[in-house]
């Protein structure tokens, strides 16, 4: 495994979607996380993905784009975003559907990071 110091964190991205009693899973893994480092607030704030429509094919053409050009590596111990992308086939993940997982996650990283440089903001649909 990796170890990254939660204080290290710069970035990160959720999904949106809350519980049955309304409470929001991003801020519940916040919570968490403060508790488990024994602070009150966690180090760093999970920012909800994009969710409009066109951002799953954009995010898509992100990971692709930043990947052929090299600013997108995946470090060879992060094996089960490996085997994602090795994988995938869009939308159809075959038996798997596990495997979207691991795309959605980089996906929402990627258009957070990526999406307002001028390199990227060239890969939305007019």
């Amino acid at each position: 495994k990796v170890k990254i110091s939660p204080m290290s964190i710069d970035c990160a991205v959720g999904d949106t979607n809350k519980t049955k009693g309304g409470r929001r899973i991003n801020e519940i893994l916040q919570a968490a996380m403060a508790e488990e480092l024994g602070i009150t607030r966690s180090p760093f704030r999970i920012e909800g993905a994009n969710k409009r429509p066109g951002s799953v094919d954009f995010g898509r053409r992100l990971i692709n784009y930043a990947l052929k050009r090299g600013d997108l590596t995946v470090d060879p111990q992060c094996q089960y975003l490996l085997s994602c992308l090795a994988g995938y086939k869009g939308a159809d993940t075959g038996d798997d559907k596990s495997l979207s997982h691991g795309i959605a996650a980089l996906r929402y990283l990627c258009s957070r990071l990526l999406a307002d440089s001028p390199i990227y903001r060239e890969l939305r649909f007019r």
